[in-house]
């Protein structure tokens, strides 16, 4: 699958660094892994995991599943994360950045459902906020029982 295949809207440049913070709000960024790294050195950066094979400083770790399977479960962990990302913002003066191994799927489908909750947007709406800021993010709704859009072949 070629990279048009999977962002058309938004193109990925050659030169998208994937350890990049890249900033979906003025407040909340998705990242890898390594890009988490980083944010724990800065003061004033609340990082949270949602990777489960990652054991890192992270100041809170949620693991969000790879699949379906389970989607009252999958559906309590992004609700728990939008909470959390909600709780940072409003009681600290704290940004957020969410990782997981790359800023592509975990990360993202945390960061979208939070939005929803929280900011009053779509799925949809979230996923193109999010592509604008993170072109490499990819849309797994289906791990939450969402159907994808019509009009969006790629997930």
């Amino acid at each position: 699958m070629d990279k048009e295949e999977i962002t058309p809207d938004y193109p990925i440049s050659e030169d998208f660094d994937r350890d990049s913070i890249s900033w979906v709000t003025d407040d909340v960024a998705i990242t890898s892994v390594n890009g988490a790294e980083e944010a724990l050195l800065e003061e004033g950066y609340f990082v949270i995991n949602v990777a489960e094979e990652i054991l890192n400083d992270a100041h809170a770790r949620i693991p969000v599943g790879f699949s379906s399977w389970d989607l009252d479960r999958q559906r309590q962990t992004v609700d728990l994360i939008a909470g959390v990302i909600e709780g940072v913002l409003r009681y600290t003066d704290h940004k957020v950045v969410v990782h997981c191994q790359q800023g592509m799927e975990r990360s993202v489908l945390a960061v979208a459902c939070w939005l929803r909750k929280h900011k009053d947007m779509s799925l949809d709406e979230a996923y193109v906020l999010i592509r604008r800021a993170r072109p490499i993010a990819l849309d797994r709704r289906e791990w939450i029982g969402e159907s994808p859009p019509k009009d969006q072949p790629f997930t």
